[in-house]
């Protein structure tokens, strides 16, 4: 009798903590935009803000979070079934409440592992840092708030491997280097965005941090005590946004998007207008600093800092910054000046397209007659330090002959049909994205589509009439692999891969010498004897930074003021670049 009411009263005791977690579950559902609203409101009034400003709407939608069972006993005295069981309900509470999509495998996987080790041993020490928490939280698509109720169940339960949510919240708060301002441009619509006032001040904060990591690719000068670093400016759309960053050239990580720091962004397309009105101090900026350099101390010493500086971006992109006309000019090429002409319009690659010499571009000559319709919006950056944008490069090669090879399996009455079925069943095994009017294939559509052309070969098999696209395929798939690892040393290798191209292509007919095609036949020599590598700077960071910033606008969607969402976004960014720099 006694042991039915002992065991009644810890029945009742551990129904009363679930009653009060389902209740509390509750509020934090009806008050979880409340306290994201004290939040943003706290950090922006820490970073100068006017918080009675703001105006903050929360959203309409009704706000999902996964309240945590409240166990009978603790996870050391659990059943390893239990335990696991309780460990993947925290995976679930974390995805369910996620704003859009399912968080990184690795980030989860590292999350359970800490929650594990806690379980078994509850003294352990091993937890997250300040920082590696904060760099959960913004892997993670979830709302401060969500983050902030995640965190206390967590705590409540004992098994929390993170410090204080206030410590986390302080480093949110943190504003970041190079003095932002917000901007709007009112011309024929509104379109808001911020830019970067202190270019000067990003540099050298991550030019004295990638130096304590050892991080920094630098040479020292014939000059004394002065080092030289190349930095390149990158831009392009994506996700509703245009972004602009500077990036410095790192011994790892080169091409990471956490590498990159934001010098400009707007909610707007990439059009030579909006290049123009929130580019303009910025680049001002940067010129300025690369002409004149600036000076920091290293083991003891003032040091001159000199900066050599690069540019990648897409075609278009290249042709509005620099203010040409583009791929319909007779001079279509962002990097010398070559006539184009005819062949625009010639359907066939000539062996004289690769051998002709021409002229770089001149920063001092705006010429119309060279295909300028505008001023170029840098005047220290020489044309011949445009790394070609190879990522785009490759998208545009296998777009252009996919679709020579549908349209002959379109027009083929006898094989037509089996080979679409199979062609989509390639794409469909292989998850590669196939969009009809944008992008056909992405950048990891094209790596998947490449490395698997074996496999695609299989689709042909016995059907003739199909060999020059595989060939030309093949050849496609040569030169990606020797582009991402030739340097000097083996620079015949790319010699090699582009002499088989071109000759491919030659007797292929029926193909455009594109602006692409041109850079790639002619220019990629020239690049890596000048650079000692190609893709020095590539654009590889800006498509994953596409979705990081879709990420963060969505995190923020309750707010209705762009300037203070804008805001937060750079902050975010910000913090991903220093935890890049200092190796976190």
């Amino acid at each position: 009798m006694d042991n039915n009411q002992s065991l009644s009263k810890i029945e009742f005791a551990h129904a009363k903590r679930r009653k009060t977690a389902e209740i509390s579950a509750h509020r934090s559902q009806d008050n979880c935009s409340r306290i994201e609203e004290e939040n943003i409101i706290a950090r922006s009034s820490r970073s100068g803000g006017n918080a009675s400003n703001q105006s903050i709407t929360p959203s309409r939608g009704k706000i999902r979070y996964t309240s945590l069972k409240v166990r009978t006993k603790t996870m050391q005295y659990s059943s390893d079934r239990s335990q696991n069981m309780w460990i993947s309900q925290v995976i679930e509470a974390i995805t369910e409440s996620n704003l859009d999509q399912i968080p990184p495998s690795d980030v989860l996987f590292r999350l359970s592992q800490k929650i594990e080790e806690l379980a078994i041993n509850p003294k352990q020490k091993r937890s997250f840092t300040v920082e590696e928490t904060v760099k959960l939280y913004l892997n993670l698509n979830i709302t401060q708030a969500r983050f902030q109720l995640l965190l206390t169940t967590l705590k409540e339960e004992g098994l929390s491997p993170f410090p204080s949510y206030n410590s986390v919240k302080e480093v949110l708060a943190t504003a970041a280097t190079g003095s932002y301002k917000c901007l709007t441009y009112n011309q024929l619509g509104m379109v808001e965005g911020i830019i970067a006032t202190d270019i000067e001040s990003i540099v050298r904060e991550r030019v004295v941090c990638l130096m304590s990591t050892r991080q920094l690719v630098y040479e020292n000068t014939e000059n004394g005590n002065e080092i030289s670093i190349n930095c390149c400016i990158n831009g392009d759309k994506g996700q509703d946004s245009t972004k602009f960053n500077l990036q410095l050239e790192t011994k790892e990580s080169n091409h990471s998007v956490n590498n990159l720091s934001i010098i400009a962004l707007w909610f707007g397309s990439d059009e030579r207008k909006y290049m123009e009105f929130f580019l303009e101090e910025p680049m001002k900026k940067f010129d300025d600093l690369v002409r004149s350099g600036f000076y920091i101390e290293i083991n003891g010493l003032l040091t001159k800092v000199v900066i050599t500086p690069y540019i990648v971006a897409d075609f278009l992109v290249l042709y509005n910054f620099f203010g040409l006309k583009g791929p319909s000019s007779n001079h279509n090429c962002a990097i010398c000046e070559r006539v184009s002409g005819g062949t625009r319009n010639r359907i066939t690659i000539q062996s004289s397209d690769r051998n002709e010499e021409y002229n770089y571009r001149s920063l001092t000559s705006c010429n119309k007659d060279l295909g300028y319709k505008e001023y170029t919006l840098s005047k220290t950056i020489p044309y011949e330090n445009i790394c070609i944008p190879m990522l785009h490069v490759f998208m545009g090669l296998v777009k252009k002959m996919y679709d020579c090879l549908t349209d002959k399996i379109n027009s083929d009455s006898v094989n037509g049909t089996l080979l679409s079925a199979r062609l989509d069943n390639f794409i469909k095994t292989f998850h590669i994205p196939i969009q009809e009017f944008y992008q056909t294939f992405s950048g990891n559509g094209v790596h998947r589509f490449l490395e698997n052309i074996d496999q695609f070969e299989c689709i042909f098999e016995s059907i003739e009439g199909y060999d020059k696209y595989i060939n030309t395929f093949r050849k496609i798939r040569n030169i990606y692999k020797v582009v991402s690892k030739v340097n000097r040393s083996n620079k015949n290798e790319l010699s090699k891969a582009i002499a088989e191209l071109h000759a491919e292509y030659e007797d292929f007919g029926d193909i455009y010498l594109t602006p692409k095609l041109h850079a790639l036949l002619h220019h990629s020599e020239k690049e890596l004897e000048r650079n000692g590598k190609l893709s020095l700077f590539s654009e590889q960071g800006l498509e994953s930074q596409h979705s990081l910033i879709k990420k963060d606008v969505i995190r923020y969607q309750s707010l209705r003021d762009n300037h203070l969402k804008l805001n937060l976004i750079i902050r975010h960014n910000y913090l991903r670049t220093k935890f890049h720099d200092k190796k976190i």
